[in-house]
């Protein structure tokens, strides 16, 4: 009779744990919306001159955004340099992030506040030393700055024309966890996904021109 007693009261307490367990696993998830855009907005028209470029950017963006807002995503994430028309040559794109200035940055901005989302979309940044970056920022739902990765492993194209290689790979916090920055060609380099392993991020923001490939799996992997 003893030895029964024994086996219920184990298994009693057997019972509680799992049951917290699953209590502890139920708040421990955390469901997120992403919303994932790829490609650069339109091919650039040189005639009417790089203002009326930014203001196409900030049309197309518009348009293309008001297609997923319903849907109250927590974070979008938009590709490599998507606010830059594509076929502009590198001395034209820097041309053109020095007239496009904060605007754009502004624009994803008062989208972040309204709707109460992250946006985080590709970009060159003129940082405060002057050297210009290819960037990953983050703009949290009030429209700030939630953080901003540079890309590390420019191509050598890049790198030839002026870009700065980055040289910081920071773990960016949002209100549903954290956050870490890919860039293109980033992807081929275990280097940056081994300084993020120990940091643990919950998401890896890829922003890219190109898909990745098997890539993508293996830094899942």
């Amino acid at each position: 009779m003893k030895q029964i007693v024994q086996n219920t009261v184990v298994l009693f307490f057997l019972g509680m744990l799992f049951q917290m367990f699953l209590v502890i696993n139920t708040y421990a998830s955390n469901y997120v919306t992403v919303v994932t855009y790829g490609g650069q907005p339109y091919i650039a028209d040189m005639d009417h001159g790089m203002q009326k470029m930014v203001d196409q950017v900030k049309a197309y963006w518009s348009n293309k955004l008001s297609v997923v807002l319903p849907n109250d995503p927590d974070i979008i994430v938009l590709a490599e340099h998507c606010d830059i028309p594509a076929g502009l040559s590198l001395k034209k794109r820097k041309e053109y992030t020095r007239v496009r200035g904060n605007q754009i940055r502004d624009f994803f901005s008062s989208i972040a506040r309204k709707h109460h989302t992250y946006i985080a979309y590709g970009t060159y940044v003129f940082a405060d030393n002057g050297k210009l970056y290819n960037s990953l920022e983050v703009l949290d739902r009030t429209g700030k700055r939630a953080g901003i990765y540079h890309k590390n492993f420019c191509t050598i194209g890049e790198i030839e024309s002026g870009i700065s290689v980055g040289s910081e790979a920071p773990l960016i916090q949002c209100d549903f966890g954290t956050v870490a920055g890919v860039i293109c060609f980033d992807l081929n380099f275990s280097e940056l996904r081994d300084r993020y392993v120990p940091l643990h991020p919950d998401i890896i923001l890829f922003s890219s021109n190109y898909h990745g490939g098997y890539k993508q799996r293996d830094w899942a992997f």
